[in-house]
Formats: C-alpha cells, structure tokens, sequence
C-alpha cells in the first residue's frame, strides 16, 4: 500500500567522488542506508539499452548476481532490452540508458524517478519504486579491467546498491563507498559493509 509519491532525487559518480543527494540518510553503522524500505517490490528488474554491447549488458547481469548472492533471495535482475534513450524517463521501468554528458559531471548515475511509502511487514517505510541508471560514454568505460578505463561491472554494482536502498558507506574498501579509479574492479565483489548494509534492508 503506498501513500505517498516522490520525483527525482539523485545518487550519482564523479570522477573524484560520488555524491548521493538523499534526504533523510540515516547511519548506524559504516554503511548508510538512503531508503529503509529498499526498491518495492523485490524482485525488481532493470532493462538495459538496446544498443549496448554484449558485455556490458553481461556487466550489468553480473552486478545484479552480486546483490542476488547475499543469501537474501533474488532482489534484481536484468531484463529485455529497452529502445528508450530519454533519461530520465519517468514510466514505471527501471532503464539504464547511455549518453555523452561531458567530462566535468558524473561517470554513472542512478535517479530515483519515483519513491513511495509502503507498508511492508506491518510496518510503513520509505521505498524506491523506480530506478533510472545513466551511464556517462564521455569517459572510457571498459568490462576487462584496462588500467586506461572505469569498471562497468563495479560501477553498475555501486549504482545497483542505490537502486536498492543503500547510501554510500564509509567503508574504504565497500562497494558503496564513493570513490573509484579506472582499472579499479573492486567493486565487483560485495564488502562485509555491503552486506550488513543491504541485509539491514531486505531482511
């Protein structure tokens, strides 16, 4: 049962640092969670632009295994592809799209299109219900992990953890923390922060 309906706030990756613009982002421990509800419903599943190339659509499903391998059920999967390059697009589906947007903005950015109230296990939180994913192809992007490029595969991980519910962490070595280098695919596998973060989510 939702209550309420939000527009547009932005989680986003810089070349020098990852910013999350979220009201109301709690802390209890090194991870930060940014929506105590996470993405309703779970399962969800993101659909990425046709005309990326097999591996990174591949990049994308592996980041998703990333979060499905927590022990917390499946939480998000790749879906069929979208022709939609508009981003974002506010239409009910999770899209990641592509785009040249400069050298002097993000590298990839989620943006929470929509956020709802729901009521889940007795209890009212505070829900992402769609996610739209933008990947900056002003900067070099690579899945084989060249030291001349970013990680797509640890940076879709990164911007997954927005989608559902986490924060950056102030963790070093976390997946959600801010910071990232080409060649950097770290990301790739989920810290002990990650996982008490999302756990504390989707439990």
């Amino acid at each position: 049962m939702s209550l309420l309906r939000k527009y547009k706030t932005i989680a986003l990756v810089s070349t020098i640092m990852l910013f999350s613009f979220v009201f109301g982002v709690y802390s209890a421990f090194a991870y930060n969670i940014g929506h105590d509800g996470g993405f309703s419903p779970t399962p969800t599943v993101v659909r990425p632009l046709s005309t990326f190339a097999a591996e990174t659509k591949t990049a994308l499903s592996n980041a998703a295994s990333a979060w499905n391998g927590v022990g917390l059920g499946t939480l998000v999967t790749r879906g069929t592809d979208t022709s939609n390059t508009t981003y974002p697009n506010d239409n009910d589906i999770n899209e990641v799209t592509k785009g040249y947007r400069g050298t002097n903005t993000y590298l990839m950015q989620a943006t929470y299109v929509t956020q709802e109230y729901v009521w889940k296990d007795n209890n009212l939180y505070w829900c992402n219900t769609e996610v739209d994913i933008d990947v900056n192809i002003s900067y070099p992007w690579s899945t084989t992990g060249t030291s001349t490029a970013y990680d797509l595969q640890s940076v879709f991980t990164h911007e997954l953890g927005h989608l559902l519910g986490l924060s950056h962490s102030n963790v070093s070595d976390a997946t959600m923390w801010p910071t990232i280098s080409k060649g950097d695919t770290s990301w790739r596998t989920l810290a002990t922060d990650d996982i008490n973060g999302i756990t504390a989510i989707h439990w």
